[in-house]
């Protein structure tokens, strides 16, 4: 006969009578059944150490432990329990007991059979389903005054740990608690429910078996925080890594190995599998740089190995966060990446090394390139760093990195070694590998491109026009056009290199030789799609050349060519823009100005663009009608007043005719005083605005055609 419970809150007070509940009665439950007086069956040791579970005659113990050292057996006596659950003879809350341990014990068959883990969890938390169905509320409550925190305890751990292991497991099982984020969910919200109250007494039960629990439970606690933040908000990630670390601290010394052991091992896991997914979508720099940091203190002394490729990733993480920001803010970024890639050194896989070493110099270069002495790092320590990298890449047999050898190119050619430059760089030709290299219109001419667009050649080309940059930047016009020239060599099929030589001839005035090269340029850049933004960049520059040149039509042409070959750059639209009012300059239209003056207003240029469309929209109707153009000056002149509100009206834009850089906010007051000197009914003048010195804003007014009130 199996044992049953012995409830003392019921028993008689009399010393003399032994009672055994066959069906224990609660408030409102009829019928006590006594057995004749006998010794009582055994029970857990309610107020001291509890029983480990060794066979199914524990199975209605309120009180027992599960050891970690009997895991053959778990699913056999999950099995016998659930078959004492249905004896005839059993009260409810026997029955609910057995079932209550057979999950328990179903769970850990799972956790030890990783194969058949679903089956067993699914079991796991039916059976503590079946368990809750048996007793109502207050039954329970009585239970759980009864028989004390550690079996609320194991109650809460029955029904939370198998919906939790639900929710981890990848496969597309059937779940008992529905999908992935419900099991995950319903898990979660159950344990932070009973964080304070039950499992944070049990983290330092002087049972060690409860210990054990309980770090598992905090262990799964962390894992499906970070499962569940990859699909709703309910997840987080910091959470469970800050939970992990706080046990690695406790555990430590107090003889639980194996827990701070699974408790550091999981937070590792966590924090690379998280920092991968951040990584390589290359967002989330600051998430990681956090993740890491915890992941590479915990990891210590203690693993070594992983701790080096921790470092490897926090120093990417670095990197990545300091090309998010300007120079000099980036710095010690790059100085935080730098000691994170030098403690990567150590690993024992040599591409780690390599990855290591290769971004250790990397880190220094930038750091030394706005910033020499900044963290120790100079120019001549990034060069011997490369050296040294590339002696380690060379004893390991690897191959170049395209990225660090490139950047090791430029370091060099920057402070003059030109030929050692190429000769980095020729190293890439030869193996047959190619770049990819930005294209870099000069400052005031456009915008960048909103993609990289690589050599089809290889890094040579890249090399010659690295070092051409370098010479304009020092004024050296010889040596930068002979460099330009050897790029062009390197890939005529390359039309960035082409189209920086114009914008260079072209700061020289020397116009001619400036749109043969734009000519080139486009038509390279035409032979292949992956140039699109060159080549609507050539477009652009020789629309410029040409309005320059007073050539307006052609001017339109070529902007308008470089709108629909990119109109996602606004400069192209604005240079479309002064092109055509330049071109319908004193006709009786403004031709295609409405599709490119001040389109959506995203700056101070495009407000004032706008006012110079409305206010030659004015010229016309004056022209046709001098009395029905007073509304027209007066929204120009609304429109130029408008920018006052600008943040950005103080920010000068370039005009290619007439050449120079010229203030929104200066050209909107001259604008704005001719709109109401012209639509003025008395003709009344008022005050002319100073223009700022070097600002010929009548000259700009004439060139156009804005300087008088009709246009003519």
């Amino acid at each position: 006969m199996q044992p049953t419970i012995r409830l003392k809150r019921i028993m008689p007070s009399s010393h003399d009578i032994c009672t055994r509940f066959v069906k224990v009665p609660f408030a409102g439950l009829a019928g006590v059944a006594l057995a004749s007086c006998a010794a009582p069956p055994p029970t857990s040791a309610t107020p001291g150490q509890p029983d480990v579970f060794a066979s199914t005659s524990q199975c209605t113990s309120p009180v027992v432990a599960i050891a970690p050292n009997t895991a053959g057996q778990f699913a056999a006596w999950a099995n016998g329990c659930v078959a004492v659950s249905q004896q005839r003879d059993l009260s409810r809350e026997e029955s609910a007991l057995a079932l209550q341990n057979a999950s328990r014990l179903f769970y850990h068959a799972g956790t030890s059979d990783p194969a058949n883990s679903a089956s067993y969890f699914n079991s796991a938390a039916q059976r503590m389903t079946e368990a809750s169905a048996a007793l109502t509320p207050q039954i329970q409550s009585e239970l759980d005054v009864e028989f004390g925190r550690r079996y609320q305890f194991d109650r809460q751990f029955a029904g939370i740990a198998p919906k939790l292991q639900l929710g981890l497991l990848s496969d597309p099982v059937s779940r008992n608690c529905g999908t992935v984020e419900a099991c995950l969910s319903q898990g979660l919200t159950q344990l932070r429910a009973q964080d304070v109250g039950l499992l944070r007494p049990a983290m330092s039960d002087t049972d060690a078996n409860y210990r054990r629990a309980a770090g598992d439970l905090q262990i799964l606690h962390a894992k499906a925080d970070a499962a569940l933040a990859k699909t709703s908000p309910e997840g987080n990630v910091n959470r469970g890594l800050q939970l992990l670390k706080s046990i690695v601290s406790q555990s430590n010394g107090n003889g639980d190995a194996a827990l701070e052991a699974n408790a550091r091992e999981a937070l590792l896991d966590i924090a690379e599998e998280q920092s991968d997914a951040l990584l390589a979508r290359k967002e989330g720099y600051n998430l990681v740089i956090t993740y890491l940091t915890d992941a590479v203190q915990v990891a210590g002394t203690t693993d070594p190995q992983r701790a080096a490729v921790l470092n490897l990733k926090l120093g990417t993480a670095y990197e990545g966060q300091a090309g998010l920001t300007a120079s000099p803010e980036n710095i010690p970024m790059y100085c935080n990446a730098s000691e994170s890639y030098l403690a990567a050194f150590s690993a024992s896989d040599p591409e780690v090394g390599l990855d290591a070493r290769e971004g250790y110099a990397y880190a220094l270069a930038k750091i030394a390139e706005t910033s020499a002495g900044q963290c120790g790092a100079t120019t001549d320590g990034a060069i011997a760093a490369y050296e040294q990298a590339g002696t380690f890449r060379r004893n390991n047999g690897f191959a170049a990195h395209v990225k660090h050898k490139a950047a090791y190119g430029n370091l060099l050619s920057r402070v003059g070694l030109a030929a050692e430059a190429v000769a980095v760089f020729e190293e890439f030709a030869d193996r047959g590998l190619t770049t990819t290299t930005p294209d870099n219109p000069t400052p005031g001419t456009g915008t960048a491109p909103s993609q990289p667009e690589p050599s089809t050649g290889n890094l040579q080309a890249s090399a010659y026009l690295q070092l051409a940059r370098e010479a304009v930047l020092r004024g050296d016009p010889v040596e930068a056009k002979r460099h330009f020239a050897s790029a062009e060599l390197a890939d005529p099929s390359w039309p960035v290199s082409f189209l920086e030589h114009a914008k260079y001839l072209a700061s020289l005035s020397e116009t001619s030789l400036a749109n043969s090269k734009l000519d080139q340029a486009i038509n390279a850049a035409k032979l292949d799609p992956r140039y699109t933004v060159s080549l609507a960049e050539a477009y652009y520059e020789r629309s410029r050349t040409a309005l320059g040149a007073g050539a307006a039509q052609t001017a339109v042409e070529f902007a308008e060519l470089a709108v629909v070959t990119n109109s996602s750059a606004p400069g192209h639209r604005r240079q479309a823009c002064l092109s055509t009012l330049l071109a319908n300059k004193g006709k009786t239209d403004v031709g295609n100005a409405t599709l490119h003056c001040g389109v959506g207003a995203q700056t101070a240029e495009d407000v004032v663009l706008n006012g110079l469309l409305n206010y030659r929209e004015a010229q016309i109707k004056r022209r046709l009608s001098p009395n029905n153009s007073v509304t027209a000056f007066r929204d120009a002149k609304a429109k130029f007043d408008s920018i006052e509100a600008r943040a950005d009206r103080l920010t000068p834009f370039a005009w290619p005719i007439p050449t120079g850089d010229y203030t929104p906010d200066a050209v909107a007051q001259f604008g704005s005083w001719l709109s109401e000197a012209c639509g003025s009914p008395a003709g009344e003048q008022p005050p002319r605005p100073a223009a700022p010195a070097g600002q010929d804003l009548e000259a700009l007014f004439t060139i156009y055609g804005l300087a008088s009130c009709d246009g003519r």
